[in-house]
């Protein structure tokens, strides 16, 4: 199956994907800030055969430049809204279109009472009946600001934030995930910070604390980390990718099968490509275990990655999105 891809709207900042519940298969759906300010957002048609990109819908040009961008589907509307959070300048704006009304955008929402920076990360949780989001931001004064919106209550309030890890300093990049660690599952975080990376975890059965930093890594880093829980091992181990200083990027993985838990890696791929800006990856339904699938920024041109678990673990890419105003772009490497 040939793969294709779309893009008529050069990005910046980091892209965004996932694979939503819509279709047999599960559309992917791509967001990235625009370079013409705004956001432009993109879907693949799974279900044919020739995967074609849809798009794109620019929403929010109104708020001018984005400059970093976070995306969920969550359990809200009868498919699932699609649920997004963008920084512009030090603040924070919310944004959520419903996917069963024409992919129609609504916000933007600001929030947030402290200058932020880098890049926020949102996620749904398994807290409260609904599901709360929680958000963490790296500040503009350094450390994180954890925010978290009250989905069990009828006004949604954001309540926040609560600073920690200002200790270490500025953090330039964050990812976070709910993993089945812990009763409720613990949250689990990954930061940038210069050309570190450092892991923190609050534990939700104790008194909600954030523990860490606990520095990991060998090679230099930069741009923003991805951390997924993915399918592979007995409990999921930890997949983390992110853009290495020397060019190409950087794949970890913790090994949470062991009791140690350690960290293996670096792998290093795609440094062909040169210098990457940013990242964004998923474990999709395809294949029999999931193939992981990733989207890079380098400049303004996306490339996408893939990786069958079936065949060795070998990384697929770059395949080059092709600008142009058509319906549909062939992918080149």
């Amino acid at each position: 199956m040939t793969k294709k891809e779309l893009i008529s709207s050069k990005p910046v900042g980091n892209p965004v994907l996932i694979q939503n519940r819509s279709g047999n298969q599960g559309n992917f759906e791509l967001v990235v800030p625009a370079l013409e300010g705004g956001l432009a957002f993109y879907w693949r048609d799974n279900d044919s055969e020739t995967l074609p990109w849809q798009g794109p819908i620019l929403f929010g040009q109104e708020v001018g430049q984005v400059d970093a961008v976070t995306m969920i589907q969550s359990n809200y509307g009868h498919v699932g809204n699609l649920e997004l959070v963008a920084r512009i300048g030090d603040k924070l704006a919310f944004f959520w279109c419903d996917l069963g009304v024409e992919r129609q955008w609504n916000g933007p929402f600001f929030f947030s009472s402290v200058a932020v920076s880098g890049n926020p990360v949102l996620i749904q949780s398994r807290f409260g009946n609904q599901g709360n989001f929680e958000l963490v931001v790296p500040t503009i004064e350094g450390g994180l600001a954890f925010y978290w919106r009250d989905n069990d209550s009828e006004t949604l309030p954001w309540q926040g934030p609560i600073l920690f890890a200002q200790e270490v300093g500025q953090v330039d990049a964050v990812t976070m995930i709910q993993s089945n660690y812990g009763h409720m599952g613990n949250l689990e975080l990954v930061a940038r910070i210069g050309d570190k990376l450092a892991f923190f975890f609050r534990d939700s059965e104790a008194d909600c604390q954030w523990h860490g930093p606990f520095f990991f890594g060998s090679v230099a880093v930069s741009g923003n980390p991805v951390l997924i829980q993915s399918r592979f091992g007995h409990q999921g181990n930890f997949e983390l990718v992110v853009p290495a200083l020397g060019g190409g990027l950087a794949f970890y993985w913790r090994d949470n099968d062991s009791e140690t838990l350690p960290w293996q890696g670096p792998i290093l791929f795609a440094q062909e490509v040169g210098h990457i800006d940013a990242v964004t990856m998923i474990q999709s339904n395809y294949g029999h275990v999931g193939d992981l699938e990733l989207v890079a920024r380098i400049g303004d041109q996306l490339a996408f990655f893939w990786r069958d678990w079936e065949a060795k673990s070998q990384l697929h890419g770059p395949f080059f999105f092709v600008y142009n105003n058509s319906q549909l772009g062939e992918l080149h490497t």
